[in-house]
């Protein structure tokens, strides 16, 4: 961060602008939190740095001293704590009212989801439920005689992705996207799909032969593929991809 930031020195636009930028790539860069919950909202901090990055970028452009009033505004915040009523004021005055919301609905809808989010972090996981029920002798020989690590599952399963080959069974942490490494080592990404494992990666995107994206068609949606084929228009997206894979299965099986 830029030596501005946290101090009492000449609020300056530019300095506000840098110190968003690096908060913005120092919540994208691994390592990541372990946590779910907070790697959910370190990426939700990324999100909203690039946006105010872009936005204190334009108005910086266009007039230097108002973009000076927001960074004066920033370290005030950053020093004595966000000023909650002062805020909800201006909200409420420019956005909650021309929307033709209620700000106390607002609110309350954030302290349930707040209350909802408290109350999920700290519940009782499944398996724990399982174990007080059932004792851990008993739960450890099912877990065995099932063959699945359900602790594993819980704790990660829900942050893997696999390839979106049918019966591909690569798979890689949804934490390392960020890295480096797993671009390196060639995993790939679609918008319209998901994920490629390194090796259908090259079979079929390595140089976008068979790459997908989504268009317009008949007044709804049709996947297509860079060689030509479509599915048509589909019934929801869903559908689209599911006859994607069914192609690029045919494609795989032509090649080899």
């Amino acid at each position: 961060m830029s030596d501005t930031a946290g101090t009492t020195a000449p609020a300056d636009g530019l300095a506000l602008l840098a110190d968003l930028a690096q908060l913005h790539l120092r919540s994208t860069v691994p390592p990541l939190p372990k946590d779910y919950a907070a790697f959910v909202w370190q990426a939700q901090t990324g999100i909203l740095a690039a946006l105010a990055t872009r936005l204190l970028a334009y108005v910086q452009n266009i007039d230097p001293a108002e973009a000076a009033g927001f960074a004066l505004w920033y370290q005030s915040l950053s020093e004595h704590g966000q000023a909650l009523p002062t805020e909800s004021y201006w909200i409420e005055r420019h956005v909650a009212r021309p929307a033709g919301a209620d700000i106390k609905e607002w609110i309350r809808e954030a302290q349930e989801l707040a209350a909802d989010a408290a109350a999920y972090a700290q519940r009782p996981t499944p398996i724990g439920l399982l174990r007080a029920g059932l004792g851990d002798d008993v739960l450890a020989r099912l877990v065995s005689g099932l063959g699945a690590a359900w602790e594993e599952w819980e704790q990660h399963g829900h942050r893997r992705r696999t390839c979106l080959v049918p019966h591909c069974t690569r798979d890689f942490d949804l934490r390392d996207w960020c890295s480096s490494d797993l671009e390196a080592a060639g995993w790939m990404h679609s918008r319209a799909t998901g994920f490629a494992c390194p090796e259908h990666a090259r079979a079929l995107w390595s140089k976008r032969q068979h790459f997908p994206d989504w268009r317009s068609q008949d007044g709804g949606v049709a996947m297509n593929c860079a060689c030509g084929w479509s599915s048509g228009k589909a019934a929801f997206r869903g559908h689209g991809t599911t006859l994607y894979r069914v192609h690029i299965l045919d494609v795989l099986r032509t090649a080899s």
